[in-house]
């Protein structure tokens, strides 16, 4: 049980581990997210936390690397600005030639160039086979939320993983890509502000590294069975971060996401501009034709015509709005539709979020019916004991290695059980009933109430303390309920 502890802690002196994060992620923390994570992929089946048992749950402690890093990357472009040509033409009017003044706009390229830079901290892996897992959650973790190495505590049944990533690979793998991206983001920011740009060209990076520290990463896999087939939550140390790997997809449910995400986007497209404006050039073209018809009608021809053209001009203008109405009608029913799917896998998902626990290891010891299900750990009792551990020991002064401290990580004594009480559920049917030999009934026993056979078992309601302190009521003393008291010793009999 305390090998990975015991690797844990040569890994921390041999590395010079300075810092981490821990695995202290509650168990109904990381319940409700495999229940939130599962509600919000569009794609899961309906029945997924229905069906789902919560086989296990593993505990990593990933080493890995702090890189801070400072890059820096030059480009150069060709930016435009407007220029204005004004000019003269000559032509032949009907009283001569006559002088026009013309504006000619063209646009000028000049060359220039620029240099961005940025600073990021990065974590990456030291391990292969975690490696994927830590990129996704621990990439650009916030340093600030580094525990320093003497506080961090792991639990006894921890599976430690080695350095086998060199950091000059791991800096190239993980590292430079994320800081060559950031850089070329920048970039693309300092020129969107201009006009006017072409042939941008990326001239190189360089990015500075100081020496990185080595931490370990505290990493759950919540193990899922569905179907007959397991699938993985991946948790950061705290719980906060997570996401399911390989998760089922329902492709019926997914094909239909898809219909109503792209019907939403295009009914929310606006309208096309072009088509507008034909509409209100041919409305305006119209009406102005109506009125010169009307303005010089000399007969009943010419007003006719004029009363067509202002009909025209006004059917334009009502498709215009029409057509605008429709397709809010659209956006709105297409809306509809998707909220509609969603509030299914809430439904799904609402039991769960309330009080429902998945079947397995989070079930608390029921089953869906409720029932005791037998042999069923719950995620407290699958965890060791002593769930938190200190990691990695403490130094020695002289040699540097750690010994003592792993001898303090044993497991915490169990609590024993609450004590159960001599009053059985036999014993309180038996109050009351009729005598077996004879057919008469029992002696009376009135003075066992509702309230004293409810209170066992219950909290003390001013101590708080469970009220299996009281002593406890043997059938001797309940066969003496309501029997009259001796009047000399008192006594009953």
């Amino acid at each position: 049980m305390l090998e990975g502890l015991v690797k844990n802690a040569e890994i921390a002196a041999k590395e010079n581990i300075s810092s981490g994060i821990n695995l202290d992620a509650s168990s109904d923390a990381l319940h409700r997210k495999l229940v939130s994570l599962s509600s919000e992929a569009p794609g899961m089946p309906l029945d997924f936390l229905e069906k789902t048992r919560v086989v296990r749950e593993e505990h990593y402690c990933v080493p890995a690397f702090l890189f801070d890093c400072h890059g820096t990357m030059s480009f150069s472009y060709e930016v435009g600005h407007k220029e204005e040509q004004i000019y003269n033409t000559i032509t032949n009017g009907h009283n001569g030639p006559e002088v026009k003044t013309k504006k000619n706009t063209y646009i000028v390229y000049t060359p220039s160039n620029g240099t961005v830079n940025d600073s990021l901290t990065l974590f990456a892996s030291g391990n292969i086979r975690l490696a994927p897992q830590i990129k996704r959650l621990y990439t650009r973790l916030d340093p600030n939320r580094l525990a320093d190495v003497e506080d961090l505590e792991f639990p006894a049944d921890v599976e430690t993983c080695s350095f086998d990533i060199p950091k000059p690979r791991a800096f190239k793998e993980c590292v430079e890509p994320i800081m060559e991206e950031s850089l070329r983001k920048k970039v693309q920011s300092s020129v969107a502000s201009r006009t006017y740009v072409r042939g941008l060209s990326l001239d190189g990076s360089r990015i500075e590294k100081g020496e990185p520290q080595r931490v370990f990463l505290g990493l759950y896999r919540v193990v899922c069975n569905y179907n007959g087939r397991e699938y993985s939550m991946w948790a950061a140390g705290d719980g906060k971060d997570a996401y399911i790997e390989g998760a089922p997809v329902d492709s019926v449910r997914l094909r239909a996401y898809n219909a109503f995400t792209d019907n939403l986007a295009k009914a929310s497209a606006p309208p096309v501009k072009a088509v507008g404006c034909l509409l209100f050039f041919l409305a305006a073209v119209g009406a102005f034709i109506a009125w010169a018809a009307l303005a010089n009608s000399h007969g009943s021809s010419d007003f006719l015509i004029g009363i067509l053209c202002a009909l025209l001009a006004a059917g334009f203008i009502a498709l215009y709005i029409f057509l605008r109405q429709k397709r809010k009608v659209r956006m709105a029913n297409a809306q509809s539709d998707l909220d509609a799917f969603n509030a299914e896998r809430r439904k799904a998902a609402e039991p769960f979020r309330a009080r429902k626990t998945l079947r397995g290891i989070y079930s608390k010891g029921v089953d869906d019916a409720g029932s005791d299900v037998p042999g069923e750990q719950t995620a407290s009792e699958q965890r060791p004991a002593a769930y938190k551990q200190t990691a990695p020991p403490a130094r020695s002064e002289t040699t540097g290695t750690t010994t003592a401290s792993v001898a303090k990580q044993t497991q915490a004594a169990a609590r024993p059980a609450e004590p159960r009480f001599a009053l059985s559920l036999n014993d309180i049917k038996a109050i009351g009933s009729a005598d077996d030999k004879t057919g008469r009934p029992a002696e009376p026993r009135f003075a066992l109430s509702l309230n004293d056979i409810k209170a066992i078992g219950s909290t003390d309601d001013k101590t708080g303390n469970p009220a299996g302190h009281r002593p406890a009521l043997s059938l001797d003393d309940i066969g003496g309920v309501g029997r009259p008291k001796n009047s000399i010793t008192g006594d009953r009999p």
